[in-house]
């Protein structure tokens, strides 16, 4: 999950960073291509997450309540409020 918010945080601070002139533009906009290009990978280790975390819960394994409670939250929520 830590890995997952990381790469969240990093993409959207990123996409929060406006580009100042056309180099960066250009830099930004092959971003957010590469960026679309990962999306189904990115959902695909959130829905792995969260099948883990509902069978810890489901055979009450002891987990860190804050990983617990990242997913419980979107996740993109969690990411942000972690900056």
């Amino acid at each position: 999950m830590k890995k997952l918010s990381k790469r969240i945080r990093t993409a959207l601070k990123t996409l929060n960073k406006y580009p100042e002139n056309a180099d960066e533009y250009v830099d930004y906009l092959n971003y957010i291509d590469n960026l679309l290009e990962q999306m189904e990978g990115i959902e695909e280790e959130l829905d792995i997450c969260e099948e883990i975390y509902e069978l810890i819960e489901m055979y009450q394994i002891p987990c860190p309540p804050e990983d617990v409670a990242a997913l419980k939250v979107s996740p993109i929520m969690h990411c942000t409020a972690a900056d």
